[in-house]
């Protein structure tokens, strides 16, 4: 009998039952065999005609959830960033604003520029993320269309030019 996943006797399967990390390990490891073998039966030129078309938009899917993820992971990365460096400020503006005290007018136009600085690069974040995201959709996108698309022969895209009278 072939196995069609990773191993799951051994010494690194029993440390990943232990420490709780075994089931999303074999998860993934699970699900990038399954993308390994759809990219590559693409790539051979797949069972069929109609497989193949199944075969790739199933690819495409995966590489959207992929891409999706990779983004996810990519924006909270970066807002922990941005939270970490701005935690001191936003900590030390909370206290005095909940106790209701007055503040000199220097210190409370820091903070509110500080405040500021931040929502302005939580925005700014989101705004080069979403970008990036679209970009990289569009390109698998166009991937997929390109591989839906009838073949053109180069004798297509080949200039002809004709004199002027």
């Amino acid at each position: 009998m072939t196995s069609t996943g990773p191993d799951s006797s051994g010494p690194a399967a029993e440390e990943g039952r232990q420490d709780g990390t075994g089931g999303l390990a074999g998860s993934l490891a699970g699900l990038l065999e399954g993308y390994a073998r759809i990219m590559s039966q693409i790539a051979g030129g797949g069972p069929g005609a109609a497989d193949g078309a199944r075969i790739g938009s199933t690819a495409a899917l995966i590489e959207a959830g992929s891409i999706a993820s990779g983004s996810a992971l990519r924006y909270s990365q970066r807002l922990t960033e941005l939270f970490a460096r701005h935690q001191s400020a936003l900590i030390e503006a909370i206290p005095a604003h909940l106790s209701g005290q007055d503040l000199p007018p220097d210190r409370a136009r820091a903070e509110v520029e500080s405040l500021r600085r931040f929502l302005r690069e939580v925005g700014e974040t989101a705004m080069l993320e979403a970008r990036r995201l679209d970009h990289e959709l569009a390109q698998l996108g166009e991937a997929v269309a390109q591989g839906v698309a009838d073949p053109v022969s180069a004798e297509d895209f080949q200039r002809r030019a004709e004199a002027k009278l």
